[in-house]
């Protein structure tokens, strides 16, 4: 946990910033709204550009799989196993590579690191340009290789990462650290360079890459809003749905004229299959009131096997972290997990029976309406069987092959598709992919690979929903037991279970997939699989964060008896202060033997002979006071009172006084932005300096929040995270600072030390 800080999202008010308050201008509304039409934009263009590439890797990987193969010849079907395996297995090693040696931050999903940063965590690299391309081009390879991945976290991920860095309009790992672009375009971008800003386009960007993802606008706001952003307010969620309009719109406009990079025409025209990813082809199936027992028990067992999934990727990630940290193993684990889960899933592909295609479909006929369900249909492995030659007419699929070789997307359409129209899956195939798919998407989960979960959590949803839905055909013919129903609610359901999503998750499943008949059964079983998996667990991407030791801050924490104890059995102590005036050998010294980020400033009262809480000031502010300082050559002045002293040489005025401040509030935000992106060290000055005394007044945040000692950890707890604070003073009723609190003090197991501790001290003889 000690690689983590905290984030100041909200500014420091001392002189400095009043003086620059005072002749800036407000951020334009326009422009804002401007910056989330271009994220949004860039988000869709970006998700476009994945998607095709995906697709063009699985069809070409299938292509080559099917052109080698002959059942007749074991050597052909050696050669197809090797094409298909291999090339999975190369780009799971590249995949891995990629990440490993290059960024490790774009590994996983990147959404619990994007929660962890928007709830006030510095999580490292986690925004960085290299971040961005490692995500993308890792991402491409590992869906594409056919592991049980999929490429819908890591949109949100890059869409977090173009809302943290367009805005900017500036990087420092590419080398643009701003004022190179001409100072009117430079000026544009520094209005959207404050802390909440950033935190507000981030926000859009994460929620633009949900609504690409899913082609839900909607869904992708109430998703950030429920899931990923710890601080709203209401004006935000105008810009953030706008974002998502674009987003979606832009991967739509993109997307129609091409299917795998193969121009197909109808540019501009946007039907079904961009608009609703994962349609129900349910007929004139109706819902009825019968269907809800069979809905519960499927919220049941989505809540239960979200559980499990949950458990069981915690326990490997764990195992991971021990056994699994040397950049050899990182790197060969997704290939071999590769090479198996493949291996295994060819077996089954091309050992399954056959079946005829049912003439209903007319899948000779390309107008057909059900033209899409001919296009999942695998027939490649029962050519040889029918005894056909090439060009033939195919009669027979293999539903098996059907599972094994469709892409996430198709497979999931599969099982969306209503079983009236003749394509069904035998039971026992189902239950075979089930558990297979199960156990190594719980593996694949969390490797040193770009991937998501959604797709692996859909999948496995559906094909269990399916499963129980030939079940319950067992027991009633009734015209309201249509398993292409089922598999939609238990895709909600085991998504549901795993996140811990209600109305977000409902909504997504509702514009995924257009049943809007279906809502109150989706509803249904998307909050009993929620009831069910908190009785076990928390949610998968809260449970990461854990593992990561991110100290993340719910809203909610659910430790009895906190009004019980005091700020006093929680907060740090003894603090390390400041006075207001000391020598820069002094001020050195002290940040030289402690590594804290917060300095309370201290002043001395005269009458009542003790030192009182002034205001804090940041070290990073310290650190780039005397590095501005010395580059300046401010120590030729002969008494410092360095910049900021009022009257001296270099002072930075009052706000409403003449002159003008010798450190500007930009000068000193870039300096301190650079400290603590960059990671650079107090700067050492030479010795002459350092018996010239520091006038911190300029410096310190008189605004900071404190607590006095007697306030209850509810309280405190409340405050510091409504606030968005990352120190907080504690102090008696003197007003003498007694200790000092932050995020790590507040999270479940710190908190549960302190009362034990408090406990103790209470009833020394309780143990």
């Amino acid at each position: 946990m000690c690689k983590y800080e905290g984030l100041d999202y909200y500014k420091e008010e001392n002189v400095v910033y009043k003086e620059h308050v005072e002749r800036k201008k407000e951020v334009s509304s326009p422009a804002k709204w401007a910056m989330f039409f271009i994220v949004g934009l860039c988000v869709g263009l970006i998700a476009f550009l994945l998607f095709q590439t995906i697709e063009y890797i699985h069809k070409k990987r299938i292509k080559w799989t099917f052109d080698a193969y002959d059942p007749s010849k074991s050597s052909t079907t050696a050669s197809s196993y090797a094409v298909f395996v291999g090339s999975g297995a190369l780009l799971a090693f590249l995949s891995s590579s990629l990440v490993v040696f290059v960024a490790p931050a774009a590994g996983g999903s990147g959404v619990p690191d994007v929660m962890g940063y928007l709830n006030g965590v510095l999580v490292p690299h986690v925004f960085n340009v290299k971040t961005f391309f490692v995500k993308f081009i890792s991402c491409v390879f590992s869906v594409g290789s056919g592991l049980p991945v999929g490429p819908e976290g890591p949109i949100i991920h890059m869409g977090a990462l173009l809302g943290a860095g367009l805005p900017m309009g500036r990087s420092r790992t590419m080398g643009w650290v701003g004022g190179g672009m001409g100072s009117a375009l430079d000026s544009w971008f520094a209005q959207f360079r404050e802390p909440k800003e950033h935190r507000d386009f981030i926000t859009g960007g994460a929620a633009a890459g949900v609504s690409a993802a899913f082609s839900a606008p909607v869904g992708g706001l109430l998703f950030v809003f429920e899931e990923v952003a710890s601080y709203w307010e209401p004006r935000l969620t105008w810009m953030v749905f706008f974002a998502c309009l674009m987003s979606s719109f832009a991967n739509s406009f993109f997307s129609s004229p091409f299917e795998a990079w193969t121009y197909v025409g109808n540019f501009g025209y946007f039907d079904d299959k961009m608009d609703i990813m994962f349609p129900l082809n349910a007929g004139d199936h109706r819902f009825h009131i019968l269907a809800m027992i069979p809905t519960a028990l499927i919220g049941l067992l989505g809540g239960v096997l979200g559980a499990i999934f949950t458990f069981f990727n915690l326990k490997i990630m764990r195992f991971r972290l021990q056994y699994l940290q040397k950049p050899l193993f990182r790197i060969l684990e997704p290939t071999i997990i590769c090479v198996v889960f493949l291996s295994i899933m060819f077996a089954l592909g091309v050992s399954g029976d056959c079946k005829e295609i049912p003439s209903s479909l007319h899948c000779e006929d390309e107008s057909s309406p059900e033209e899409a369900a001919c296009e999942w249909l695998v027939t490649e492995v029962c050519k040889q069987r029918e005894g056909g030659g090439e060009g033939e007419k195919v009669t027979m699929y293999s539903p098996m092959a059907t599972l094994v070789f469709s892409s996430g997307d198709e497979l999931v359409k599969h099982m969306f598709t209503t079983p009236s129209l003749g394509v069904e899956t035998g039971r026992e195939e189902l239950l075979a992919y089930l558990l297979v798919y199960f156990v190594f998407a719980c593996w694949s989960a969390g490797m040193a690979i770009s991937s998501g979960l959604v797709i692996p959590m859909l999948i496995t949803g559906s094909v269990m929903g399916r499963l129980s839905g030939r079940i319950v055909e067992l027991v009633t013919s009734a015209s309201w037991a249509d398993s292409s129903i089922f598999a939609l609610l238990g895709a909600s359901a085991f998504f549901g279970g795993v996140s811990r999503l209600t109305i977000s998750l409902a909504v997504i499943m509702l514009e995924v997939s257009g049943g809007l008949h279906f809502l109150l059964p989706i509803m249904a079983s998307v909050l009993i699989a929620k009831w069910v998996a908190d009785f076990a667990t928390h949610s998968l991407y809260h449970a990461l964060l854990e593992v990561k030791c991110v100290p993340f801050l719910d809203f909610l924490c659910d430790i009895p008896k906190m009004d019980c104890f005091q700020a006093s059995d929680i907060m740090k102590s003894p603090v390390v202060t400041l006075n207001l005036k000391l020598t820069v050998g002094e001020l050195v010294d002290v940040m030289n033997r402690c590594s804290h980020n917060g300095f309370p400033v201290m002043v001395e009262d005269k009458q009542l002979g003790r030192k009182l809480f002034k205001g804090l000031v940041l070290r990073s502010q310290i650190a780039s006071v005397l590095k501005i300082a010395m580059e300046d050559g401010l120590p030729e002045v002969s008494s410092v009172s360095m910049p900021g002293s009022p009257g001296s040489p270099g002072s930075v005025s009052s706000p409403g006084s003449p002159g003008s401040p010798g450190i500007m509030y930009k000068t000193l935000k870039e300096s301190m932005d650079a400290i603590v992106y960059e990671r650079l060290g107090v700067p050492q000055p030479p010795k002459h300096m350092r018996n010239q005394v520091m006038d911190l007044s300029p410096f310190v945040n008189t605004s900071s929040f404190t607590v006095n000692q007697s306030f209850s950890i509810n309280i405190v707890r409340n405050l510091f995270r409504t606030m968005a604070l990352r120190h907080l003073p504690v102090t008696n009723d003197l007003n003498e600072v007694v200790g000092i609190i932050t995020r790590k003090d507040l999270i479940g197991q710190a908190i549960e030390d302190g009362m034990k501790r408090a406990q103790r001290q209470i009833y020394p003889t309780a143990e």
